[in-house]
């Protein structure tokens, strides 16, 4: 973050997925992206298209070391420039925010 100027990023870390996971989360670092589908004996016994979100980043499986290094990182460098920074972690209780910003 040379400039002040830099938009939102939206990065996306991964919890461990259990095995029964593994197929309905497909996680895709090259593209970006998170394709979620829903199997048979979903919603009425219907298998539903699947859906596919893209993001700035996608930190699979990532170590905090990494996740600091592409988004806690360029956050610091902008506040030493004398710009605000915020990281907001969200996710599902118990699902680690609290460890990453920590």
């Amino acid at each position: 973050m040379s400039s002040g100027r830099q938009r939102v990023r939206v990065v996306v870390r991964n919890r461990p997925r259990p095995e029964s996971e593994s197929q309905t989360v497909v996680l895709d670092k090259v593209g970006r992206s998170v394709t979620l589908t829903q199997g048979a004996g979903g919603t009425a016994g219907t298998k539903s298209e699947p859906q596919t979100f893209t993001f700035d980043a996608v930190l699979a499986n990532s170590s905090q070391e990494n996740v600091f290094e592409e988004v806690g990182q360029p956050i610091c460098e902008s506040v030493m420039q004398g710009y605000n920074g915020t990281a907001l972690c969200y996710g599902q209780t118990g699902a680690g925010g609290t460890a990453c910003r920590t």
